[in-house]
């Protein structure tokens, strides 16, 4: 169970108000309803939420030590995921940024095709006339070395005429990857080229992550981890104690 809520439940189980916490250990009440809420976006300066993490363990009886491991986990695991939500925004406002310049692009084409093909199709072709005072001999020779004209026409495609252009590529499919705990498990995990972060969870913990390519995991205990791909159950061979590797992409 994560920090905060690990706290909660311990101060809840045994009667104490937040405000009693606040007064006994001198530490505000905002920072305290944040800390069980896991907020880390206005949470402190990491070195002083551990500070605050040993006064409030401490005077409630738990571990500082684990209450601090469960927050830098917890820590990793959020700004982790945060990124992995924000960059695949970024790059889809720039992939229908390209598709919007694309379309553009064989639209202009298509019409400078049509009205050059217009253009053409309609220009009439006309021979010179040779004049009425050259002699039969003159106009016979004249008329030898004049060579018919011959509209050009270009073959246009019908899909460039009617202004269609390809339909764009689907975007690749992401990997989804669920797991949950069913016992104390150690596990590290690294998204597309991101380093591995490590992850102690307990049972009935349950973790998403989103990756473009490839999830590499490090899992201490096999078999005590539930662990979904796509929604597709991946086997994970081992036994409890060893560590096992796996690298899991998408299905060729």
């Amino acid at each position: 169970m994560p920090f905060g809520r690990y706290l909660k439940a311990i101060r809840v189980q045994q009667g104490i108000s937040l405000e009693e916490v606040a007064y006994e250990t001198r530490i505000g009440l905002r920072e305290l309803m944040m800390i069980e809420e896991e907020d880390h976006d206005h949470l402190p300066e990491p070195d002083q939420v551990k500070a605050l993490l040993r006064t409030y363990a401490k005077w409630i009886g738990v571990d500082e030590d684990d209450i601090v491991d469960r927050y830098e986990i917890n820590r990793s695991f959020f700004y982790q995921t945060e990124n992995s939500d924000h960059g695949p925004l970024k790059s889809g406002k720039r992939f229908f940024l390209s598709l919007l310049l694309t379309l553009v692009l064989f639209i202009a084409a298509g019409a400078a095709a049509y009205f050059l093909y217009d253009y053409y199709i309609h220009q009439p072709g006309t021979a010179s006339q040779p004049q009425a005072e050259l002699s039969s001999d003159s106009k016979k020779e004249s008329n030898d070395n004049v060579k018919p004209v011959v509209s050009e026409v270009i073959d246009v495609p019908e899909s460039v005429v009617a202004g269609q252009v390809p339909a764009a590529p689907a975007p690749a499919e992401k990997l989804l990857l669920k797991i949950d705990a069913i016992e104390e498990t150690m596990i590290k995990i690294g998204v597309d080229d991101a380093d591995l972060v490590a992850y102690l969870l307990n049972a009935r913990d349950h973790i998403e992550l989103e990756a473009s390519t490839r999830i590499r995991m490090e899992v201490g205990n096999p078999k005590g981890v539930k662990v979904m791909l796509n929604d597709k159950p991946v086997v994970i061979d081992g036994k409890n104690g060893e560590i096992v590797t796996l690298d899991l992409t998408h299905p060729q």
